[in-house]
């Protein structure tokens, strides 16, 4: 596309592809919890791969993304059932700019406001300075 674009327009399609394989990721990681735990642990044919999932909770699951992945994380959360696998979020210098066009800080902190998980917001000193994301960013929490 050619300068200036929409930001949020451009994005959708990233946005939605990663929700697709954020939620493959959450689905797969609570069939393998499941699974491992269902496994006869005393036999000799448990692979690695389920003694590791079966040290794991899914009620434990915590998704994590930084910049346009915080971004990717709080348009999944916006799902309730995605949400309802999971125990909170990490959001690291979180970029709004496929969610939003507003820079005050208003939408981030209704959406903040909204989310259905607890959730820390870690920001770098210099995006917390960003004339175009620090307001929407300290306000998000």
């Amino acid at each position: 596309p050619k300068w200036p674009y929409d930001i949020m327009d451009f994005n959708q399609g990233f946005l939605e592809q990663r929700r697709t394989e954020i939620q493959e990721v959450v689905v797969t990681v609570n069939m393998m919890t499941c699974h491992s735990e269902s496994q006869n642990s005393s036999s000799g044919e448990t692979s690695a791969f389920f003694r590791i999932f079966a040290t794991a909770s899914s009620q434990d699951l915590i998704l994590a993304g930084h910049s346009f992945g915080a971004a990717s994380v709080v348009h999944c959360l916006s799902e309730p059932t995605l949400a309802s696998l999971c125990r909170g979020a990490l959001l690291l210098d979180l970029w709004p700019g496929p969610l939003t066009t507003d820079i005050s800080g208003q939408f981030c902190e209704e959406l903040g406001a909204k989310l259905p998980l607890p959730f820390l917001v870690l920001l770098s000193e210099s995006w917390s300075r960003s004339e175009w994301y620090g307001a929407s960013c300290r306000r998000f929490s």
